[in-house]
């Protein structure tokens, strides 16, 4: 299929296998998330950038709440003067949601 890095895929939707499970290379939440490629390592190793809105609603809570705790702590650590020098969009930055699939698990669309 030659998944490439700029490529939009979607994971497909499969039952889990004993492999899987073993080597913690698909779980069955990931099914039919849409992003990406952000990087490719190889055929057992592809960097998805998940579109938020391609989450379950429950894991887009977990993430954004994740998303505002980092955010937080990012500006509690900095001094005043850095905070100073910090642009408003600087300060509101987005975190990205990757996973790791094997090249086989892709589609592109």
């Amino acid at each position: 299929m030659a998944i490439k890095e700029g490529d939009r895929v979607r994971i497909v939707t499969r039952e889990v296998t004993l492999d899987d499970q073993k080597n913690g290379s698909y779980y069955s939440h990931m099914g039919g998330l849409v992003g990406v490629v952000s990087n490719y390592f190889g055929p057992t190793e592809v960097a998805i950038n998940v579109d938020r809105d391609s989450l379950q609603s429950h894991a887009q809570k977990v993430h954004t709440e994740s998303e505002k705790r980092m955010r937080t702590k990012f500006i509690e650590d900095l001094s005043e003067a850095a905070k100073a020098m910090l642009e408003d969009d600087e300060k509101k930055f987005d975190v990205n949601y990757v996973v790791l699939a094997k090249e086989t698990d892709l589609e592109k669309i």
